[in-house]
């Protein structure tokens, strides 16, 4: 046996895939998938085992019934067994003749298809059964009486292709049918490739390979029997994936989302062991032979640059993992542009949507690193996760400063392109001692080496060597948890096959219904958490420090008792107490391992809450329950014990079952029948979300309840007892202040994660900066969805004052601004709203919002591609004259459209009413903690024409710094 690298696994079409490095690739010619039942009736159960035991094309495939929480089949079977096939009318005919079922009509079989082969249908070919029976039918010797004989023939081979091939018959011409899949359809058809990693070896691990299967691919042979040729060995090591070549890639289009946008830049540091071999930059554009130690290239346009960057990337002593900040922009953005074919196999970049990051971007014999994927697993604390943020935290203040804006590299791209442009003045100094060209490619060069000195960084050095230890330990690829910390449920999902028999995928199908209710429901506890945290108040704080509430250490026990390997997992854990930084990284690990008990208690507890809103008496609602229990002792006499366990009773089954004591507790409770059954199927919900909890992890909601509330208790203790006190909460986040010393103890129960010098509190939010970003507030120079220009400039300047502790100069600016709103001089152009992916405006007009697109005034029409469709959208008009559209998008399944105006910005007319209504809420709110009961009145001032009080007024009522601080 060799020890090599799986590169590669997958399910293509019907056949598996598999890639070993310094082997090739190749297809295994014997793989069986297991094919698990979905949930189904108990009847619909017994109907498929009989099946399985009946229909001869399936008796001899191997199968396994297993009982949990409920009972399911599995099959074993070849993946072609979901196809369908088609077979010739004459091998059908023998086929069937001989067919053990058909025994006693075996000549009408013959003679069925003698008639078939003389005289075929006239239908499109491969015949479909149905056509065949209409066919047959029509015969004018064709009686009613014969008609079952011919049904019972042709469900025969509806019941799917043999699986013993048929034998093909020399020069055989006749008319070919079409058999469906043998497989009955109650059968979950997916995760093709999820079990594959789990029964043979994930991606990138190490294997043991065959001697005689290395004969065979040395021999070109490219379809090969398995035969458990290939055994998993163990994942790579630290020092394996170190000593890996890397090449890091970064690319900038600086005039993105215009017209003219294209790849113009691409900057390329081969690494070997960690250190730079080589540095390149790829431009449109003429540069010196070397710029900040970069060796330069020029190319022809933008299809020669990316087939420069592919050259390159490939000769690079054949790097095996491809690094870039963001690859889903980066490596996708190459692809559409060019032939950005890298890699032994000469793959290209595929994005497949139905599958999740990682399996999206695939670059065949090459690993995908994504820093920005590992950052935001590492530095979720962060305001953002942008490339300078993130470069700024780990490497230092200093370390690396945006040369340039956007807005300027824009103006710079155009002067790379020699057009005589009014340059701003920033620009004109920036050209007066450098070159256009040189100043964007020191840019982007300087990008590129973030990024590599990212990679080099002690932190990522020590995330990568835990993922290591993870990927050892729950046998998932290193890079795919590094990635994203929730992939570590590859390993949950794989145990629950086990266990239950069935995906979990297809037992809780994620439909975007039931995302959005798990996402509903995690908010809604994580709220609850918050409430556990009384805040201390509002105003500056300085400094403080946020911590990490880890909740997945709350259900270590539980945990450890379903999967034992999470407990050496946890044993890891507890050896970095003395790193807050290690322990924040692997507590997301830890958290996601806890997640799904916590989803299924979260959901228990949304419905719970959901029927004490419509009961909100204790002692009704004890009395309702005791109620629901007799109906449902009821409903189990009735047979409808199922219906019950899926909370899907309707108001027909329980109507016959009314008695005189039924409509007497109606009476008393003053409540028809139809508000209690809705009362009665919210408790059913809740109860099937605790028989969820049972059957899933053998506890009850009880259980998790006072799990969670010992947690809180103990972390608020810990405060209280070392001179903590509570400035914000926010999701799992604490922002504290006092004795923060104690936060790196052993025992602490919160992980200390970051130190803020200076931040304001107010309305509900923290307001504070980090490194440039600013934390409970947008700042940018263009309107977003949720922050118009005017808003972003008014309150971020405000703000800047205050943590500059210029409580004077923040009223002062306030109310400057306020008073130009109030005076309707604001410029149209900083009241709009406006959504980055798809353009659309919004704004107030007239006592309502109005959605509106900027189209050329010669742009007649546009394409717009939704779900894999084109549609056309074409400039209409209303009887006023006004442009409009009929913009499609899906709501659910139905595609709907909705009327979209098209004008230009400075066109629409504010209702300058709903504006000041909206901007004196947040202002009021960010005035409060300088001016308490005043800050109403300030607002309205500040807004007025003729205000009752003056500025002044207000400013003599700030509070003295002590007062504040």
């Amino acid at each position: 046996m060799v020890q090599t690298i799986l590169t590669n696994i997958k399910v293509v079409g019907q056949k598996l895939q598999l890639s070993l490095a310094g082997l090739g690739s190749f297809t295994a010619t014997d793989y069986q998938h297991i094919f698990p039942l979905q949930r189904v009736s108990s009847e619909v159960l017994e109907w498929v085992i009989h099946e399985l035991s009946w229909r001869s094309s399936l008796q001899k495939l191997p199968r396994r019934i297993i009982s949990t929480f409920f009972d399911t089949v599995q099959v074993t079977a070849p993946l072609s067994v979901v196809q369908s096939k088609c077979y010739t009318l004459q091998q059908l005919q023998r086929y069937l003749v001989d067919h053990p079922h058909l025994a006693e009509q075996h000549r009408f079989v013959q003679r069925m298809f003698d008639y078939l082969i003389e005289h075929p249908p006239e239908h499109r070919k491969p015949y479909s059964l149905s056509a065949l029976r209409d066919h047959l039918y029509a015969h004018p010797r064709v009686q009613s009486r014969h008609k079952p004989t011919i049904d019972s023939i042709l469900n025969v081979l509806a019941e799917g292709w043999p699986l013993d091939s048929l034998p093909l018959i020399p020069q055989d011409k006749t008319p070919r049918v079409r058999l469906p899949s043998p497989l009955p359809a109650e059968f979950y058809r997916g995760s093709y490739s999820k079990l594959a990693r789990w029964t043979i070896a994930p991606k990138g691990s190490v294997v043991e390979v065959d001697a005689t299967l290395i004969q065979e691919l040395q021999a070109g042979k490219k379809e090969v029997s398995l035969q458990n040729r290939i055994t998993y060995a163990r994942q790579r090591t630290l020092d394996e994936i170190l000593q890996q070549p890397m090449v890091v890639l970064d690319i900038e289009k600086p005039l993105f989302n215009t017209d003219e946008e294209e790849i113009s830049w691409t900057a390329l540091i081969a690494l070997q062991r960690g250190q730079i071999l080589e540095k390149n930059i790829v431009s449109l554009y003429a540069l010196p032979s070397e710029v900040q130690g970069f060796q330069t290239k020029v190319a022809l346009d933008e299809f020669d640059l990316v087939a420069q960057v592919a050259h390159r990337i490939s000769r690079y002593r054949q790097p095996s993992i491809f690094v870039t900040y963001n690859v889903p922009f980066d490596a996708i953005q190459l692809r559409e542009a060019g032939e950005f074919t890298i890699g032994e196999d000469e793959e290209e970049p595929k994005k497949i949507s139905s599958l999740r990051f990682f399996e999206r971007i695939g670059i065949k014999s090459m690993e995908v690193l994504d820093p920005l994927r590992w950052a935001r697993t590492q530095f979720d604390y962060l305001p953002n996760k942008k490339l300078v943020t993130v470069a700024k935290h780990v490497l230092g203040e200093a370390s690396f400063q945006k040369q340039i804006t956007y807005e300027q590299q824009a103006e710079l791209e155009h002067l790379c392109k020699s057009r005589s442009i009014a340059a701003s003045p920033p620009v004109q100094q920036l050209v007066a001692h450098r070159s256009a060209p040189e100043i964007i490619a020191s840019y982007v060069g300087e990008d590129a080496l973030a990024v590599t000195r990212l990679i080099q960084s002690e932190v990522f050095h020590h995330g990568l060597e835990d993922v290591v230890q993870m990927s050892q330990l729950f046998t998932i690829n290193p890079f795919l948890l590094l990635h994203d910390a929730k992939r570590i449920q590859d390993y949950l999902e794989c145990k629950f096959f086990q266990k239950v028999g069935i995906f979990r995928d297809a037992l809780f199908s994620r439909f975007t219904v039931f995302t959005k209710y798990e996402q509903r429901v995690k908010d809604r506890l994580f709220r609850a958490v918050e409430k556990s945290f009384p805040s201390s108040g509002e105003g500056v704080f300085s400094p403080i420090t946020k911590v990490y509430l880890p909740l997945g250490r709350v259900l270590r026990q539980d945990v450890s008792w379903f999967f034992p390997e999470a407990k050496q997992f946890y044993g890891s854990v507890d050896q970095y107490k003395d790193d807050p930084q290690r322990q924040f990284f692997l507590a997301r690990y830890e958290d996601a391992l806890a997640e799904w008990m916590w989803k299924d208690y979260a959901a228990y507890r949304f419905e719970r809450d959901k029927l004490r809103k419509m009961i909100p008496k204790i002692e009704e609602r004890k009395q309702f329950r005791d109620y629901c229990w007799n109906w449902a002792n009821r409903l189990r006499i009735q047979g409808l014990e199922e219906k019950l366990n899926r909370s899907a009773v309707a108001q027909k089954d329980l109507l016959p079952l009314m008695m005189d004591t039924d409509q007497k507790y109606l009476a008393q409770r003053g409540v028809s029948f139809r508000l209690f059954f809705e009362e009665f199927r919210q408790w059913c919900k809740v109860r099937q979300k605790n028989r969820m909890l049972w059957g899933s992890w053998e506890a009850g909601w009880d259980t998790f309840e006072e799990r969670l509330k010992n947690f809180c208790d103990s972390v608020n203790q810990y405060l209280q007892q070392h001179g903590l006190k509570v400035v914000h909460a926010q999701n799992r986040y604490l922002y504290l202040q006092g004795n923060t010393a104690a936060l790196s103890q052993p025992e602490s129960p919160v992980i200390p994660v970051d130190e803020i010098e200076t931040s304001y509190a107010a309305g509900g939010s923290l307001y504070y900066q980090k490194h440039g970003a600013w934390e409970g507030i947008k700042r940018e120079k263009k309107p977003m969805h949720h922050l118009c220009v005017y808003e972003m400039d008014t309150f971020g300047e405000f703000l800047d004052d205050i943590l500059a502790r210029k409580m004077e100069e923040a009223l002062t600016g306030l109310w400057r601004n306020l008073d130009a709103l109030g005076c309707h001089k604001v410029p149209k152009e900083e009241l709009v709203w406006k959504t980055g992916y798809s353009g659309k405006y919004r704004a107030y007009e007239a006592g309502e919002e109005i959605h509106f697109y900027e189209w050329n005034s010669e742009e007649e029409s546009q394409t717009k591609l939704l779900k894999g469709k084109k549609f056309i959208i074409t400039r209409e008009k209303d009887e006023a004259g006004s442009d409009f559209i009929q913009e499609p998008s899906y709501q659910g399944k139905d595609l709907v459209y909705q009327k979209r105006w098209l004008r230009f910005v400075h066109e629409i007319k504010p209702d300058w009413e709903i504006y000041v209504a909206r901007i004196a809420e947040k202002a009021k709110e960010l005035v409060k903690p300088l001016l308490g009961r005043d800050a109403q009145q300030f607002v309205l001032d500040a807004l007025a024409r003729e205000p009752e009080q003056r500025l002044e007024f207000y400013l003599g009522k700030l509070p003295r710094q002590i007062e504040l601080f």
